[in-house]
């Protein structure tokens, strides 16, 4: 119980210090940021809106992540899904009302968008205080829990720098494509930032059971209970692929109804149309990649997941400015199918090996 309350405090602490840096980083650099990625006036401005907002009042995602993760870690994954629906209820509510100005509120555009994100996020983050606090008996608030302890902070280093390097390759990806994308037309980044949301919407149940198998088999591998484990590893890689091929189907069926959630139109929506063809075939790959990433981090093999994420920034870049040289806009999208494919065979490789090494020698208690 200690050490677990040792973990939380810790992992506040750190949680914190990442806030800040984002909190600069809103005040005083969003502005170059987005000078540095285009002179298009219009998007600099209201990227520069959206972000310096979300950035400088991080600190509400950062607490409501964290407060998640401790109800999910100590099995109250109800408490978690509360708190998230209460961010997107919150977030659904004021977006109409900030960015239009309904109900006597001036309409705030872009910036009101921004801070319908950050009112939804700290709320989010109150639930989930709320949660823990009447749900979550492993964890005792308290200042003393805050106290910074080396060798914890040591541990949550080992495991959460390569998960959280894995999530930044996502955002590093969409700034190099666009770069990429803005030498053929505008309309291309925008196909590929609508293709970014509707594979978001796609992988959301797989990142659920991402989220919830990392726990489920770490219990076990501390318990020695292989066969559980391989049950759970069995199980949650069998839906994941049920459930992207299902997504697969959906996008090569419906891809003028997905465009149109967008208001896509034009050049826009031709494009669109091919790419989402193209995109839709990496989904059961994705999902392999992302369910063999929760086992590595929940067997003790991060680094493993953090050569995978590497590997596939870099495959994609280079794919992408290969095809982008030789061929067409087109062209450019088969480089994230060529991309996912060798990612998720690399991740199977890899998995082979944690198999032998971690998961085999232990006892077989039922």
């Amino acid at each position: 119980m200690e050490e677990a309350n040792r973990a939380a405090g810790n992992g506040i602490l750190v949680n914190w210090a990442v806030s800040l840096l984002f909190c600069i980083f809103g005040l005083f650099f969003t502005e170059s940021f987005y000078r540095f990625q285009t002179d298009i006036t219009e998007i600099r401005q209201f990227g520069t809106a959206y972000t310096s907002v979300v950035c400088t009042f991080s600190f509400g995602v950062a607490n409501q992540v964290m407060l998640e993760r401790m109800l999910v870690a100590t099995g109250r994954s109800l408490g978690s899904m509360f708190s998230l629906l209460t961010g997107t209820i919150v977030n659904l509510i004021l977006d109409p009302i900030l960015i239009f100005g309904f109900l006597g509120v001036p309409a705030l555009g872009m910036r009101g968008a921004a801070i319908a994100t950050v009112v939804a996020q700290f709320s989010a983050a109150a639930i989930g205080f709320i949660c823990n606090l009447r749900m979550n008996k492993e964890i005792r608030f308290c200042f003393g829990m805050l106290k910074p302890h080396g060798d914890m902070l040591k541990r949550i280093w080992n495991v959460g720098f390569p998960a959280a390097l894995q999530q930044s390759i996502s955002p590093a990806m969409t700034f190099f494509m666009n770069q990429i994308l803005l030498g053929f037309t505008a309309a291309a980044p925008a196909v590929y930032v609508i293709y970014v949301r509707l594979q978001s919407i796609v992988l959301i149940p797989v990142w659920g059971l991402k989220n919830t198998v990392v726990s489920i088999i770490s219990y076990n591998l501390g318990a020695g209970k292989r066969e559980r484990i391989k049950k759970t590893m069995s199980v949650c890689f069998a839906a994941t692929i049920l459930l992207t091929i299902f997504g697969l189907l959906v996008f090569q069926t419906i891809p003028d109804l997905l465009l149109a959630l967008f208001n896509a139109q034009n050049e826009v929506l031709e494009i669109g149309r091919a790419a989402l063809h193209i995109f839709s075939f990496v989904f059961p790959f994705s999902g392999t990649t992302l369910i063999l990433g929760s086992y590595f981090q929940a067997l003790g093999h991060s680094t493993k997941t953090l050569i995978t994420s590497l590997a596939q920034f870099g495959i994609m870049l280079t794919a992408a400015t290969f095809f982008s040289h030789v061929g067409t806009v087109y062209t450019v999208w088969y480089a994230f199918v060529i991309t996912e494919i060798l990612v998720a065979v690399l991740a199977l490789l890899f998995m082979r090996v944690v198999w032998k090494k971690t998961i085999q020698p232990l006892p077989d208690l039922k």
